[in-house]
């Protein structure tokens, strides 16, 4: 309903004026994340030129960029509060429960559906089996995402490590990643410079990169030898992680499908390994 509101918004603007189709849908779905988004991945991440952003801006009667991402914010959070009027407290929890909800069922959405996302995940698996180790990068808000990554394929027999902080310069990180182990590197927008200086580092020396990310826009894409693109659309200032973890969990389940003598045999060992340490209660 939201959408629909912002949608005669803008189009009440651009009164008989034509709108690019691609860019109107884009700031659609991306309302919320918008107002921090830079103009050059506003535009490029949907394949259009600057020029036709800039056309697009002007049939909407915007003298910048910046006006327009305010102009959506204002007019999607005025439609949120009038949603919520006169509703008691669970209602408005409720409605709340609903909004993020449907990001996230989007975003899982777009992953079930995109083919070549499927054709990357079977050629990363690949990859996985046939090394002799791999290391997970992911920073600030992708922290977890290599920490998690690093111990669900551990336990299935991958041999994997993560950098989800910089405790020693970056040097001295490289220094101790041999040239033949690929490199998943997890970052979504905003973009952690620590990784994208890790990922050039790794590059010269040699390591396959493989990214995990939004755009092809992304600074980790444009230094992969390939990426995996997830939406990972969220509500303005929280970040989206449903569609990277499920990625982790598909590519896990994946591969102990293929191996599964070696992956239960490493399962094993992990619950015996659990139970004597006593990991849990």
């Amino acid at each position: 309903m939201k959408t629909n509101l912002l949608l005669d918004k803008l189009m009440e603007r651009a009164a008989d004026r034509d709108l690019n189709p691609i860019l109107l849908e884009f700031t659609l779905s991306h309302c919320h994340s918008l107002f921090y988004m830079k103009y050059e991945r506003f535009y490029q991440s949907v394949g259009v030129h600057e020029e036709e952003a800039s056309a697009f801006l002007n049939a909407l009667d915007f003298s910048s960029f910046q006006e327009f991402t305010e102009f959506v914010r204002s007019e999607t959070y005025r439609a949120e509060e009038d949603s919520l009027k006169g509703l008691d407290e669970l209602s408005r929890v409720s409605q709340t429960v609903h909004g993020i909800v449907e990001y996230e069922l989007n975003n899982l959405q777009s992953l079930m559906r995109n083919e070549e996302v499927h054709e990357n995940i079977a050629k990363l698996a690949q990859d996985m089996i046939d090394s002799q180790g791999i290391v997970f990068i992911g920073m600030r808000i992708a922290a977890p995402l290599a920490t998690y990554a690093s111990m669900l394929f551990n336990k299935i027999g991958i041999e994997a490590s993560a950098i989800d902080s910089l405790g020693m310069n970056a040097t001295e990180v490289i220094s101790k990643i041999d040239r033949s182990k690929p490199i998943i590197a997890l970052g979504f927008s905003r973009y952690s410079k620590v990784t994208v200086i890790l990922l050039r580092m790794l590059k010269e020396q040699g390591n396959k990169i493989i990214a995990i990310t939004d755009f092809p826009t992304s600074p980790l894409a444009k230094l992969a030898d390939y990426s995996i693109f997830l939406d990972v659309s969220s509500h303005d200032f929280t970040d989206s992680f449903a569609a990277p973890f499920s990625l982790l969990s598909i590519l896990a389940t994946y591969i102990v499908n293929e191996k599964k003598d070696a992956a239960f045999y490493h399962l094993a060992k992990f619950e015996e390994s659990a139970a004597a340490l006593e990991y849990f209660i």
